[in-house]
C-alpha cells in the first residue's frame, strides 16, 4: 500500500538553504582532473560547501575516486578492479594529477568545517570493503550524503548507519518507489517537471538536479521545485542563486 503523503513543503524561490554540489569536484575552466585531490582542494578553495565523488575499488580493496571502471582519465586502459592502488598511481592524467583515495578526500573534509561529502559507490562493496569504507567515513559520518541509482542498495547503506541518503534517477520516480529512508531525490535536470517534483516534495523528499550547469537550467529547475544543483560550475551556480535572492 502507498505510504501516507507528508504535508507539502512550501518554499519560495530561491529557497533558504539551497544546496549547490561541486559535481566530481569540478569547477568550470579547471585544469584539474575530476575527483583528484587537487581538484577537490580547488573546489573547496573556491567555496564549495558540498563536494561530490564516485568510489570504486582496486584489486587490493583500496577505495579510490573514479567514475568509470577504467583508468582512461589517467591514460590507461586498465580496469581499476584489476590493479592495485600502487600500480594505478603510476598513471598520470594529461593535467598532471594521479588517482586519489577516499581517505585523502575524507581528510580534506575533516579540516574544512561545514563541508559535506556526497559519495556514490559505483559498485556494491563487499563486507570487507564496507568495513573499510565505514572506518574511513566514521569521523565525518554526519556530513556524508550517500547516493545511488539503486533504491535497494540505499536500504543496505541505511543499515550501516548512514542517515543522509539520496536516490539518483534519470526520470522522476513515483514517490511510492522511493524508500522511506531516502530524504533527497536527485533527478536529471532535463527530466524534471513541476508536477513530478511537487509529488516528491509532498511525500517528504527534497528534489535536486544533476546535469544542470547553466543559468537557464537552474532557472527552469528552480521553477519546478528543485532545491539543489549538482553542477560542474558550482561557483557560477552559487553566484546565480545569490543574485536571485
Amino acid at each position: 500500500p502507498a505510504r501516507p503523503a507528508a504535508a507539502p513543503v512550501v518554499e519560495t524561490w530561491p529557497p533558504a538553504g539551497i544546496t549547490v554540489v561541486a559535481h566530481r569536484c569540478n569547477t568550470a575552466g579547471d585544469i584539474y582532473t575530476e575527483q583528484t585531490q587537487t581538484a577537490c582542494v580547488k573546489a573547496l578553495a573556491a567555496g564549495a560547501e558540498t563536494i561530490d565523488v564516485d568510489v570504486r575499488w582496486t584489486s587490493t580493496s583500496t577505495p579510490v575516486l573514479l567514475h568509470d571502471s577504467t583508468l582512461a582519465l589517467f591514460g590507461s586502459p586498465d580496469t581499476i578492479s584489476a590493479v592495485s592502488y600502487t600500480s594505478a598511481r603510476q598513471h598520470v592524467s594529461p593535467e598532471g594529477q594521479v588517482l586519489s583515495t577516499l581517505t585523502q578526500i575524507r581528510d580534506l573534509v575533516l579540516v574544512v568545517p561545514g563541508v559535506d561529502l556526497s559519495v556514490e559507490f559505483k559498485t556494491a562493496p563487499t563486507a570487507a570493503q564496507w568495513a573499510k569504507a565505514d572506518a574511513i567515513l566514521a569521523p565525518i559520518a554526519d556530513r556524508v550524503v550517500v547516493s545511488s541509482f539503486d533504491s535497494a542498495f540505499l536500504e543496505v547503506v541505511a543499515s550501516h548507519g548512514y542517515s543522509r541518503l539520496a536516490l539518483n534517477a534519470n526520470t522522476v520516480p513515483d514517490p511510492n518507489a522511493v524508500p522511506a529512508s531516502v530524504k533527497v531525490v536527485i533527478v536529471k535536470a532535463s527530466a524534471i517537471t513541476s508536477q513530478g517534483a511537487d509529488a516528491l516534495v509532498a511525500d517528504g523528499h527534497k528534489v535536486w538536479c544533476f546535469a544542470c550547469d547553466t543559468p537557464t537550467e537552474w532557472q527552469v529547475a528552480g521553477q519546478d521545485g528543485v532545491t539543489g544543483f549538482a553542477t560542474d560550475d558550482h561557483v557560477a551556480a552559487r553566484a546565480w542563486v545569490a543574485a536571485q535572492s
